[in-house]
């Protein structure tokens, strides 16, 4: 046709995640409709994208391969602004990760709440230990660990009591001691509650 250019799109089926959501203290967040939560949205990024060069633009002698995105959130819920309203309730509706993300942010606010000082790695974790799983069983690089669940999330950290959990289990004080873990709690997220250590006096596994 001349001089007007054809533009093709073919689904590789690549990962598509990248820039912010794919730092390696980030938390990608993918989006499911309210409406249909086990669903992903058309949208929603994949992952894993290697990261092949370091902050100086030295190629790295082996990718480092991101587990993002971390989890999925809602999106279309209603606000008083923002969308149209699709589900015809007199609100309208925000679509995209543009709004799962601040939901998800909304429920580590709440964390916060409940566990000041929590750092981030611990509060994606708990996200993810709490999340229902809506792809293959596990992690997965299209949906992370899952959808979150903010009475879940919330519930592990209120369970939790850092000063019982190191004095009930010095092996685990002697960890956090040597630099094998950066908390009691992360060693409760990732092991101790599989191994049925107790939380806190208030909850017994």
């Amino acid at each position: 046709l001349g001089d007007v250019p054809i533009l093709q799109e073919f689904a590789t089926n690549s990962p598509s995640i990248y820039g912010h959501s794919n730092a390696a203290l980030g938390a990608g967040v993918g989006a499911v409709d309210y409406r249909t939560p086990s669903v992903l949205q058309s949208f929603s990024s994949a992952g894993p994208t290697p990261i092949l060069f370091d902050t100086a633009g030295n190629r790295l002698p082996v990718a480092d391969i991101r587990q993002q995105p971390r989890f999925v959130a809602p999106d279309n819920v209603d606000t008083t602004f923002l969308g149209s309203d699709v589900d015809r309730n007199g609100f309208p509706n925000f679509r995209g990760t543009s709004a799962a993300a601040p939901n998800t942010a909304a429920v580590a606010a709440l964390m916060l709440q409940v566990a000041p000082g929590t750092n981030p790695l611990e509060l994606y974790t708990a996200l993810g230990r709490g999340a229902v799983d809506i792809g293959v069983p596990g992690f997965d690089s299209d949906s992370g660990f899952g959808l979150i669940q903010a009475d879940r999330a919330v519930g592990i950290l209120r369970l939790f009591d850092p000063n019982f959990y190191l004095a009930m289990y010095p092996d685990v004080a002697q960890a956090v001691t040597r630099g094998a873990f950066r908390s009691g709690l992360q060693h409760f997220l990732e092991f101790g509650q599989f191994e049925g250590r107790n939380p806190s006096s208030r909850f017994s596994n």
